[in-house]
């Protein structure tokens, strides 16, 4: 079984991710059809029916597998257009989003501050989690992944919010 799981990486990886659905049902039909060929010609099989039982499970392997695949849709949705250049003020982290941050953020992602959160007292911290920022700030205050967590703190205003999302666009300048 080891070598059949080696044997089906080594297959994905020289083929390719996108095609990942085709290349598992193919892998597994031929699986099973030796299999089922090796049943059918054993010379030790007594009848028809023995042999039928011993590849149910390898039929009903084949049935879901073609059935998932077959039932999964491929999605072609073009990408969403980029957002145009930005135009606007100079904005820093020093002096417009740090602020924010610690208004909105602290204690809890602030370690300085016995925060035990995802540190968000940095400008590099910032910059590589904006994006999660940005998710958690803009739903709803009854999800759970809500932030400000619980509304422990004041919500960010939709002009912290939009300041945020301009701070990205304009290229996360940091002074």
């Amino acid at each position: 079984m080891q070598n059949l799981v080696k044997d089906y990486l080594q297959l994905v990886s020289v083929i390719g991710i996108p095609s990942i659905k085709m290349v598992t049902c193919i892998y597994f039909t031929l699986l099973a059809l030796f299999k089922v060929n090796s049943y059918l010609f054993c010379p030790k099989q007594q009848n028809m029916k023995s042999t039928l039982l011993a590849i149910k499970p390898t039929i009903v392997l084949i049935l879901i597998v073609l059935f998932v695949w077959g039932c999964s849709q491929k999605t072609n949705v073009p990408p969403a257009p980029p957002p145009p250049p930005y135009d606007g003020p100079r904005l820093s982290y020093l002096q417009d989003i740090a602020p924010i941050m610690e208004r909105s953020c602290a204690p809890c992602h602030y370690p300085a501050k016995d925060g035990r959160k995802e540190p968000l007292d940095t400008y590099t911290a910032v910059k590589d989690e904006i994006k999660d920022v940005l998710y958690r700030v803009q739903l709803s205050p009854s999800h759970f992944r809500y932030m400000p967590y619980k509304s422990k703190k004041p919500a960010l205003s939709d002009e912290e919010i939009q300041l945020l999302k301009d701070w990205a666009r304009s290229g996360f300048n940091e002074s």
